[in-house]
């Protein structure tokens, strides 16, 4: 059996991702349970919109029968780099430091997707845009830190700093 390089990437990105979580602080774990479940919750409702409407499509990816959407993005990758994403976010910095924060975590997806779209058949854009990853991106991270801050009741620190 010949693995071809979408199995490979996929393969891959499994286990990265699942060894990131070591690098979760364990007085952390509820919080980065929640926020795994927020962020798959959101994604998982938005990334259904985009794939029945035809804007985007995942045609080598894992569960086909169970769904057309990306198990892998939609379930673990954005997830766990979601709780990374709330867990260190740079609160108390200036509003420069925490925008360039988030627009590294939006990158930090978008241009893998380009690269994987563009030289492999795990995404394919029909009318979807890179910068409307870019930006749900950011927004769905945003949303899930937002719900992870109330429901934990984190106080956050507001710099003076601009």
């Amino acid at each position: 059996m010949k693995l071809t390089l979408e199995q490979i990437i996929l393969a891959g990105v499994y286990v990265v991702t699942l060894a990131s979580l070591f690098w979760v602080p364990r007085r952390k774990a509820r919080e980065a349970q929640f926020i795994f479940l927020c962020q798959g919750l959101i994604t998982w409702i938005l990334g259904l919109v985009a794939v029945e409407f035809g804007w985007i499509e995942y045609p080598a990816r894992e569960l086909q029968e169970a769904t057309h959407s990306s198990f892998v993005f939609e379930f673990l990758v954005f997830p766990v780099l979601s709780i990374f994403f709330s867990l260190y976010f740079p609160t108390g910095e200036s509003l420069l430091r925490r925008t360039l924060y988030t627009v590294a975590f939006g990158g930090g997806i978008c241009i893998p997707e380009v690269i994987l779209e563009n030289y492999t058949q795990l995404v394919k854009y029909h009318e979807w845009r890179w910068y409307w990853t870019f930006f749900s991106v950011m927004g769905t991270l945003y949303l899930c830190r937002g719900l992870y801050l109330w429901f934990f009741k984190v106080k956050t620190v507001r710099s003076s700093r601009m």
